[in-house]
C-alpha cells in the first residue's frame, strides 16, 4: 500500500532508443485515466555508445487529490479512506514519435494518506502484517472504547477494543490498554490522521484553558452633518469605528502523567494534516482543529522522572461565521 505524502516514482529506464513516454493513471476504476500525461525521456550514451533513455513519473500528489479524509468516530468500528490505483506507462521510439517500443509497463496498488520517513528510503510501502500505530501502549479512559487498524492479507482490518479492556491482541502483538481514573478534570478525545494515513484517538487526562483573541481594523469617521442650516453631529456617534472583527479561540490540554510511548504519538499528531476535537462542552460536539504548538521535546522518565504534554490547540475557524 503506497503512502501518498509521500515521492511515489515509477519509472522505465534504459531503454534503446526511448524519445518519449506516456502514463496513464487511473483512480478509483474509472472508465477512463484521470490523467495523460506526456515526459520526453532522459538519453544519455551506454558503455557501447548506444542511446539509451530512462522516464520517471511522481504519481503520489497525483492520487492523493483523490483521497477525502472525514471524521469518523473511533468508538465504533469504521472504514478507512483509501484510493485504488492502477497506471500504464508507454513508451516511444527516439527515431519514429509513432512506434510503440514493447509492451506497456503496468502496474497497480492502493493508495493511503499517509507518509513514509526518510530514514525508510524512496518508495518504501505498508507491507502485510504491518500494525497501523506506532507503538505497542495506549491510554484510554475508564468505559471508552477506540479502534486499532492492522493492514493484513492485502486490506485494511480493525479492531475495536472493548469499553473495560486492558489489552487487545491484534495479529500476534498485544497492545497494552492503560485506563486512567481522573475524578477532578473531564478527558478529551483528540482524533487525528498518524503516519500511515488512517485515524487514532489521543486522549488529554487534566486541565483545558480556553483562551479568546480578536483582531479589527479602524478609522476615523466625519460625523459632522453639513447638510443643515446649523452643522452639528450628535454626540452618541463613533467618531473612531472598528470594523471587520475576527475572533479567534484557543485552548491549551495536558496529557496527564504519561510515559514515553506517548513520544511517537504527539511527534504525528504534530505533522498531522487532520485533527478534530470532542469538545465535550454543551452541543459542540466535535471541531475540526489545528495544532499551534509547532514543537516539543520528547521526555523519557530516566531523564524527566514524569512525563507530562501541554499542548495548544485552536478551532480550524474563525468564532464569527465568515463561509460564503
Amino acid at each position: 500500500m503506497i503512502l501518498l505524502r509521500s515521492p511515489y516514482i515509477i519509472s522505465v529506464g534504459e531503454v534503446a532508443n526511448l524519445g518519449f513516454c506516456i502514463l496513464r493513471l487511473t483512480i478509483n476504476s474509472a472508465s477512463t485515466p484521470q490523467y495523460t500525461i506526456t515526459k520526453n525521456a532522459y538519453q544519455f550514451l551506454d558503455s557501447n555508445d548506444d542511446e539509451q533513455g530512462f522516464c520517471s513519473f511522481d504519481i503520489a500528489e497525483l492520487c492523493r487529490d483523490y483521497i477525502t479524509n472525514n471524521y469518523q468516530s473511533l468508538a465504533v468500528a469504521n472504514t478507512v479512506d483509501t484510493v485504488a490505483i492502477s497506471w500504464s506507462i508507454l513508451k516511444y521510439s527516439s527515431a519514429n514519435p509513432s512506434v510503440l517500443i514493447g509492451s506497456p509497463v503496468t502496474g497497480s496498488d492502493t493508495g493511503i494518506n499517509g507518509y513514509t520517513e526518510f530514514s525508510e528510503g524512496l518508495n518504501a510501502e505498508i507491507t502485510n502484517d504491518t500494525l497501523l500505530i506506532s507503538g505497542t501502549k495506549i491510554y484510554l479512559p475508564l468505559n471508552t472504547r477506540t479502534t486499532i487498524f492492522n493492514f493484513e492479507s492485502g486490506s485494511i482490518v480493525n479492531y475495536s477494543t472493548t469499553s473495560t479492556a486492558t489489552s487487545v491482541d491484534i495479529d500476534g502483538t498485544t497492545i497494552e490498554i492503560e485506563r486512567i481514573r481522573e475524578c477532578k478534570y473531564p478527558h478529551h478525545r483528540v482524533t487525528f490522521l498518524n503516519r500511515f494515513g488512517v485515524l487514532q484517538d489521543l486522549f488529554f487526562f487534566m486541565k483545558r484553558i480556553n483562551s479568546t483573541a480578536v483582531t479589527n481594523e479602524n478609522y476615523k469617521a466625519n460625523v459632522l452633518n453639513l447638510l443643515q442650516a446649523t452643522p452639528s453631529y450628535s454626540t452618541t456617534s463613533h467618531v473612531n469605528k472598528t470594523f471587520n472583527f475576527k475572533g479567534q479561540q484557543s485552548f491549551t490540554m495536558s496529557t496527564g502523567f504519561v510515559d514515553e510511548s506517548y513520544n511517537p504519538y504527539l511527534q504525528e499528531l504534530m505533522l498531522s494534516e487532520f485533527i478534530w476535537v470532542d469538545q465535550q462542552v454543551g452541543s459542540l460536539g466535535v471541531t475540526p482543529c489545528v495544532l499551534n504548538t509547532q514543537s516539543f521535546v520528547k521526555k523519557t522518565s530516566l531523564n524527566d522522572k514524569l512525563v507530562e504534554y501541554t499542548l495548544e490547540f485552536q478551532p480550524a475557524n474563525q468564532i464569527v461565521n465568515n463561509v460564503r
